[in-house]
């Protein structure tokens, strides 16, 4: 599957001050983490504004965020930013929880296949942007579409090639991950992230993502299509839109 960098119409996106920010920090205090291609040190200012990028396309979106591919004008370094518009989660006290609990435990991960959390800032209207590694080939769901849509451009991906390439580095992202009492919550195809030909993969999306030594899980999350029959078939007690950028859905059970 080739990587696709075609060009989309440059979405609206508001132009604000930089009231908080976080930049990348060698002792994982604070900054961002991942183990993807860092930014350069130009890239990684303290002072980062929304002006201080350039929408090169939309990459995708859900009830909460979208993703867009940017580029930092002054050094053009690619980078990907999910943006939490306060337009759209208002003033929710438990949405801006959870995207706190997203950058905090997204930071405190690095790791070759966990996508790269370049840092990230507010701006004067409550907007939130999280500065992410860019994955340029798209997903595993799109990889395994292309497949059977069309066996000739699918790299030769037997099942040999997809344990060794896609499920044994998202296992060790995710023991990684639980390591460190961290748990995903919604690991699915479209999370799963390609950044090169190679299937180079990254495991992406720590909106669902909770530390389980500090907090109890009491709901099931996750994407639908992707649990186990016990939990969809458990009484539901509350559905709601996803937190997550691309279809995660939030089920509590009783």
């Amino acid at each position: 599957m080739a990587c696709r960098d075609e060009a989309s119409p440059t979405a609206a996106v508001p132009h604000g001050r930089t009231t908080e920010l976080s930049t990348p920090s060698s002792d994982g205090g604070g900054g961002g983490r991942g183990g993807g291609a860092r930014p350069p040190a130009a890239a990684a200012s303290a002072s980062y504004q929304f002006s201080d990028f350039r929408i090169v396309k939309k990459i995708g979106s859900g009830a909460s965020s979208t993703v867009f591919h940017v580029m930092h004008i002054s050094t053009g370094f690619e980078m990907a930013m999910k943006c939490y518009f306060r337009s759209q989660f208002g003033a929710c006290d438990s949405m801006s929880r959870q995207i706190s609990d997203e950058i905090d435990l997204h930071a405190s991960l690095a790791h070759p296949n966990i996508i790269g959390l370049f840092g990230w800032f507010t701006d004067d209207v409550g907007n939130v942007f999280l500065v992410l590694e860019l994955a340029r080939c798209g997903d595993v769901f799109d990889l395994l579409d292309s497949c059977v849509e069309s066996p000739a451009r699918s790299l030769g991906l037997s099942e040999a090639h997809a344990a060794h390439s896609v499920i044994r580095p998202l296992a060790a992202a995710v023991a990684h991950m639980h390591a460190r009492g961290i748990m995903h919550r919604d690991i699915k195809a479209e999370n799963v992230l390609l950044t090169d030909d190679k299937l180079s993969v990254k495991l992406a999306d720590f909106g669902f993502a909770i530390d389980y030594r500090r907090n109890k899980t009491v709901a099931r999350l996750g994407t639908l299509g992707y649990m186990v029959g016990r939990c969809k078939s458990s009484r539901v007690a509350k559905h709601t839109p996803p937190g997550g950028p691309f279809g995660g859905e939030q089920v509590e059970t009783m």
